[in-house]
């Protein structure tokens, strides 16, 4: 019975020994091959040079995919610097592609250029990070451009806060060829701002490079030096050269006798009809960001284009992830061309509908600020205002200044008036208010007699590194502010006309008695952008 027993037990394990080496093979079989090829990865060559294509070739099924990481990198712990699909819309495995144009995390942002060392490409499997096979290649030559050796600030107004005046760059000259633009950046004593983006670049013009500082933005308090890096495609230089700034030479934030604050964005463009989701992507990440940093906040007015093609399954995603991810900050809506885009009329009642209100121009008093919007009632990339609209902009701000002449009045009216604003400057193409019926010239007039209004403009997504993102006050024109984008930006860096770059961008608005503080803030770094942290000032 013993032996029987024994027999019985030896049977079983040989049977389920039997099934573990069968599924194991299978397993084996399904994970290494595919149509009767080894699912395998491999560059192009093991060894590249800076700023050179690498080119990578994969063979898997399309819940495969490729993760590029340092070679000291954790791909269960740290994200991959680029990362594709083997076999997707897009690719077919077995066929090489450049790594560099495939997608990227932006957490690994100074990665991209794959700067000199050893890189690891694993193919993992089914949308997991088991790895089925790796390869591994060096990058070699520097690549990064040269540091500058001096820099001198020429402050206008020393130790007044504000930013106002010159810089002189001068490299040594055996600059590098490669040495494209000058990158700046406030820091203290330790190192750059963590909360604050660079300063906007400009181009590198020989040994010697003077730039303008962008007028009336804010020197952040902390900051006890400015850094001047030279830059090109593959990131700043390692070295750098510095000016230390006079004591106390920061502009402080009062939060004491700060009466308040809101937010303001443009363009978030949601698309539920095939359009990219991107957009909300960057949406949720702007509410995620404010909720953060200004709980306060009074509310968020969008400048326009809310819905990508003006349907109505677009606003109930705008307001899906507003009620996920807005902690519940109250939302104003401006109009837009996009939201008119499709059906100009069905266009302004969903509009009216998800606004909250019985026409697309109109009022709300919140804490005893005013705050306007205005919109087109024509289809079209320009703006139109009928007489009745303007009548009633006139009558609401003549009783603004009546009630108190030195409060601001806030004013959303998504496309901008030309030649005031970047994106509305000569040759950029975004003069955004129609000529039809005097409309632009009457606007105008009805804004040169409200000096108290700040005007916050969207439709052009021009970067808020750019010149001109502030329109100071003059004689002729309030406060004008270009309000940027959170679906993507536009920069004339490179040609006047502007060119697409990812980004997300708005501002955080302080409100004190006798000015403004507005500070640009990029969400997808969720930074303070310094070129874009202005006073509006309202004292006599």
């Amino acid at each position: 019975m013993k032996k029987n027993h024994k027999k019985v037990i030896q049977y079983l394990l040989g049977v389920l020994l039997g099934i573990a080496v069968i599924s194991f093979a299978f397993w084996a079989y399904k994970v290494y091959f595919v149509s009767g090829h080894k699912k395998s990865i491999a560059f192009n060559k093991t060894e590249y040079a800076v700023g050179e294509p690498v080119y990578i070739t994969a063979t898997g099924t399309g819940s495969d995919w490729i993760g590029i990481y340092k070679e000291s990198d954790n791909p269960r712990k740290v994200n991959p610097i680029y990362w594709y699909y083997v076999d997707d819309d897009t690719h077919d495995s077995g066929e090489p592609y450049d790594i560099k144009e495939q997608k990227s995390n932006k957490s690994r942002k100074e990665a991209f250029y794959l700067p000199e060392g050893t890189y690891k490409a694993f193919l993992l499997y089914e949308n997991g990070y088991y790895a089925i096979d790796e390869a591994k290649m060096e990058v070699k030559g520097e690549g990064l451009p040269s540091a500058p050796v001096s820099l001198e600030y020429f402050q206008e107004q020393v130790q007044s806060g504000m930013a106002d005046g010159k810089v002189r760059v001068e490299f040594s000259d055996q600059m590098s060829d490669i040495t494209r633009n000058i990158v700046l950046y406030w820091a203290d004593d330790k190192g750059k701002l963590e909360e604050y983006t660079s300063l906007a670049k400009f181009k590198v013009e020989g040994t010697v490079t003077w730039h303008q500082m962008y007028p009336h933005t804010i020197i952040p308090a902390e900051a006890t030096r400015l850094l001047a890096y030279g830059n090109n495609e593959y990131g700043d230089s390692k070295e750098f050269a510095e000016y230390r700034l006079r004591h106390n030479s920061g502009y402080t934030l009062d939060e004491k006798s700060m009466r308040g604050s809101f937010n303001v964005v443009s363009d978030i463009h949601i698309n539920e009809n095939g359009g990219s989701q991107e957009a909300a992507k960057h949406f949720e990440g702007a509410l995620k960001d404010i909720e953060m940093f200004n709980k306060d906040s009074w509310g968020l007015f969008v400048v326009g284009d809310i819905a990508d093609t003006g349907n109505a399954n677009e606003y109930d995603k705008m307001w899906d992830i507003a009620r996920l991810h807005g902690g519940g900050l109250p939302i104003y809506l401006a109009v837009g061309n996009h939201d008119l885009v499709l059906d100009e009329m069905k266009g302004k009642t969903v509009f009216m509908e998800n606004a909250g209100v019985s026409t697309i121009y109109y009022e709300k008093i919140i804490q005893g600020y005013h705050f306007l919007c205005m919109g087109s009632e024509k289809a079209g990339n320009q703006a139109y205002f009928s007489e009745q609209q303007l009548k009633w902009l006139e009558d609401t701000l003549n009783s603004c200044r009546e009630e108190n002449s030195k409060k601001p009045v806030f004013l959303f009216v998504h496309q901008p008036l030309g030649n005031t604003v970047a994106g509305s400057l000569p040759g950029q193409g975004w003069d955004g208010v129609s000529d039809e019926n005097d409309c632009a010239e009457k606007f105008r007039s009805i804004l040169k007699s409200n000096p108290q209004i700040i005007m916050f403009n969207g439709h052009t997504h021009w970067d808020m590194n750019s010149e001109k993102t502030l329109h100071y006050k003059t004689e002729e024109l309030p406060f004008v502010l270009n309000t940027a984008s959170v679906a993507y930006l536009w920069s004339s860096y490179d040609i006047p006309e502007g060119e697409f770059l990812e980004g997300s961008q708005g501002y955080f608005v302080r409100i004190y008695e006798d000015k403004v503080i507005v500070l640009g803030r990029d969400f997808l770094v969720n930074k303070f952008i310094p070129s874009a942290m202005f006073v509006c000032d309202f004292k006599e």
